[in-house]
C-alpha cells in the first residue's frame, strides 16, 4: 500500500475467506451463495466519519451529497417524530422513509 496509514485508519491484511449467506433476507443484493473469495490488503478508518472530517473533505473537494442534489434523503422511521411517520415509504424496506429537505 505504499506510506504509513495516518493514526486514525488501520492496515487490513487481507486474505482468503468467504462471503455471501445461505439465508439471504435481500436476495437482490446477491447475499446468496456463500463463496469463496480473496481480498485485497485495505485501510479503513478506526471509527466512522466524524462532522469535522467531512466538513474537511467538503472543503477540499467540493462535494456534494445526494440528499443535497436531489432535496430528499432516507431517514430511518424510528427516528421520525410520530407526525411525520406518513412521509413516502421504500417499498421492500418499509423501515426507510423518504424526506423531502433532509440532507
Amino acid at each position: 500500500m505504499g506510506g504509513a496509514s495516518p493514526p486514525e485508519t488501520a492496515e487490513i491484511p487481507g486474505g482468503n475467506g468467504l462471503i455471501g449467506t445461505n439465508r439471504p433476507e435481500l436476495p437482490v443484493d446477491s447475499e446468496a451463495p456463500p463463496r469463496r473469495t480473496r481480498i485485497k490488503p485495505f485501510r479503513i478508518d478506526r471509527t466512522t466519519v466524524t462532522n469535522a472530517r467531512f466538513t474537511l473533505f467538503v472543503e477540499d473537494t467540493g462535494y456534494v451529497t445526494d440528499a443535497e442534489r436531489l432535496g430528499d434523503s432516507f431517514v430511518f422511521l424510528g427516528l421520525l417524530p410520530a407526525t411525520r411517520r406518513d412521509d413516502m415509504a421504500v417499498a421492500a424496506a418499509p423501515w426507510w422513509r423518504v424526506v423531502k429537505g433532509v440532507n
